[in-house]
């Protein structure tokens, strides 16, 4: 009988064995890898504006407008105008009392027409007249019959808008416009311009050295009310993940950045899984309410992206100011023995990230390529 049992036993123990071995090689086996931390968002995401700022912005002549739901693109525009503004506003206004002081000094036609070249450049007194203008906040009457043109005007298009084309003797310059009314209300300043009408240009000039010194105060209001939400981008994280496994592995689509900065650890900061890239570049979304998926044997880019951060936040100001140790916990759902599913824990390993780490790895690098 034993001689029976034996080999019946042998077979149980060795089919059991060849299961459970086969279970273990065919199990999900993750590699994680932290590839990069950035604290942005995509030009394309919208954002919520403050109506305030919205309505600072629609008065803001200098510059491109806002509205309440922007996206990020649009925003960084109207930031990046505002800025050029604070940083030129002085600057222009003695710029524009400057041509004041030189208009009773033309009295050459070669004088008159290096005025003009000067007034109608690249500046933002010349942008604060031709916006009043547009805009009805200046107006001007056609200047009386004066001396000789200084330059030809002659209307046309250009990539589909209207234009109007100024041709002095050595130079042109060209305007363009949406509809007929803004040329209506240009061309009696053209022919101030033309017949060189000094009382006229004295307006346009004083009106420009009022309107900067308005849109010099909306600048500093809309670049300390855009720059708290610009800062306030989130978080976004690329993650390798390498499945050696036999069996996909299903992620739940939240996940969690741990940090430690120079002092202490920080609470943990919320991510979610945004999108798939496997390995030909080739990417998938993971909508929300749903779990995310790596095939066996793939390797792939998990992007992930938290919630808007404030800039006072702890977290922030040590990532844009020092370095962070930084690890991505995930969270793998897995079928149990039961039948049943449990949770199971993978977390990358630890890399440094933050405001010095370009400069760290240029000096690591540095250092052993140094002879020794």
């Amino acid at each position: 009988m034993l001689l029976y049992l034996i080999p019946i036993a042998a077979a149980l123990i060795s089919g059991t064995a060849t299961f459970w071995l086969r279970t273990y090689f065919d199990r999900v086996r993750l590699d994680l890898s932290l590839v990069s931390i950035i604290k942005k968002r995509d030009p394309d995401e919208e954002v919520k504006i403050d109506s305030r700022l919205v309505e600072i912005s629609h008065d803001f002549a200098a510059g491109p407008t806002v509205n309440e739901s922007a996206r990020d693109s649009e925003m960084q525009e109207v930031y990046t105008s505002a800025k050029k503004v604070q940083e030129s506003a002085e600057g222009q206004i003695k710029f524009a009392r400057e041509l004041k002081s030189r208009l009773r000094d033309c009295g050459t036609k070669q004088d008159k027409v290096e005025f003009l070249q000067d007034l109608i450049g690249d500046n933002l007194v010349f942008r604060e007249i031709n916006n009043g203008l547009r805009r009805h906040d200046l107006t001007i009457h056609r200047p009386a019959v004066g001396p000789e043109d200084l330059f030809e005007s002659k209307r046309g298009r250009m990539e589909g808008r209207d234009t109007l084309r100024l041709e002095f003797p050595a130079f042109y310059h060209i305007f363009s416009y949406d509809v007929p009314s803004d040329y209506d209300r240009m061309e009696p300043f053209i022919e101030a311009l033309k017949k060189f009408d000094i009382e006229l240009i004295r307006k346009c000039l004083d009106f420009a050295i009022n309107a900067i010194r308005q849109d010099h105060s909306r600048a500093d209001v809309l670049t300390g009310g855009l720059e708290k939400t610009i800062n306030s981008g989130p978080f976004k994280v690329d993650l390798m993940v390498v499945n050696r496994g036999k069996r996909a592995a299903v992620l739940n689509p939240y996940a969690a950045l741990k940090t430690t900065g120079a002092t202490s650890a920080l609470p943990p900061l919320p991510l979610r899984i945004k999108k798939i890239v496997d390995s030909r570049g080739n990417e998938a979304s993971v909508p929300e309410a749903s779990f995310a998926s790596i095939e066996p044997q793939a390797a792939v880019t998990l992007t992930l992206q938290s919630d808007p951060v404030e800039d006072s936040s702890p977290l922030t100001a040590t990532y844009d100011k020092d370095i962070l140790g930084c690890s991505v916990v995930l969270v793998r759902v897995k079928k149990n023995s039961r039948g049943g599913t449990e949770n199971k824990v993978e977390e990358t390993p630890r890399k440094d990230f933050g405001a010095k780490l370009d400069k760290e790895l240029h000096d690591q690098v540095l250092s052993l390529a140094s002879p020794r």
